[in-house]
């Protein structure tokens, strides 16, 4: 379920808050060496505005997925037009865009 999305220069991040309410370290917010994330309440969301995000200012380097994934409740997943990314991250994707 996706309760919260944003957009970057290629792709979305998508939040499943039912897994970020799990999570007590929230490392997604602290591995965004970017800025752009922030806690409100127990879900993270945009501490920029968004259009600033979708120019740019997200880099999509996806430490924030990996650390959610890794040590964190998996409620983060990005979504990114890049063939194989899966496969090198080795973080399933469940969300899928139409």
């Amino acid at each position: 379920m996706a309760d919260y999305t944003f957009t970057t220069i290629t792709g979305q991040v998508v939040f499943d808050y039912g897994r970020c309410r799990q999570c007590r370290e929230k490392p997604c917010v602290a591995s965004c060496t970017a800025g752009i994330l922030k806690l409100e309440g127990d879900g993270p969301v945009l501490a920029m505005d968004a259009a600033q995000v979708k120019k740019g200012k997200c880099t999509e380097c996806l430490a924030c997925e990996l650390e959610c994934h890794f040590r964190g409740a998996g409620g983060l997943h990005i979504e990114l037009p890049i063939p194989g990314l899966d496969a090198i991250t080795g973080v399933k994707r469940d969300v899928h865009f139409n």
